[in-house]
């Protein structure tokens, strides 16, 4: 399982009293006493799992890279919260909607309605640029393809890329 986020990340969310408060009852808890550390990465590593149950098969290890990590880092952190105040004092409507609102964006990344890494129109992956710009009608099968470049290329799609022509980027 995947942690996405660190206990600073959860501070950028809500104040780190607050989240002291959330994870301990101990009135001399401090942020890097154990017992609230312990806590807030077990919440971490369950909101890195949520995220995993929706997207590790469609995305896999590109959740690790640029752009994908600094959303899923956000998101991460914000699932953490959400945990807390869940696990603590309730959840406020809010919160609640938040949660639902991420749970619509997980779900719509997961079954390809959303653009976390590629293209929702071509399929085309989002990856970090090299010394050269390789165009899909350049691409003549898989082998071609950058190491961390995902998109599959079948007979049909080749014939397709080929009679489109070069796309006017600018």
């Amino acid at each position: 399982m995947a942690e996405y986020c660190v206990i600073s990340d959860l501070i950028a969310e809500i104040d780190e009293d607050d989240l002291v408060e959330l994870a301990s009852k101990e009135p001399e808890a401090t942020i890097t006493s154990a017992s609230v550390t312990s806590i807030l990465n077990a919440q971490i590593v369950k909101a890195g799992a949520e995220i995993d149950s929706y997207l590790l098969g469609r995305y896999g290890e590109q959740l690790r890279t640029e752009p994908a990590i600094s959303i899923i880092k956000a998101k991460c952190a914000e699932l953490a919260v959400y945990y807390m105040y869940k696990r603590r004092r309730g959840v406020d409507d809010d919160w609640e909607t938040w949660h639902e609102n991420n749970t619509e964006w997980l779900i719509s990344q997961r079954d390809g309605d959303g653009v976390l890494l590629g293209d929702p129109d071509t399929g085309a992956v989002v990856v970090e640029a090299t010394a050269s710009i390789q165009h899909d009608s350049e691409i003549l099968n898989n082998s071609d393809l950058p190491v961390n470049d995902r998109r599959n290329f079948t007979p049909q799609k080749q014939r397709l890329m080929f009679a489109l022509g070069p796309k006017d980027h600018s």
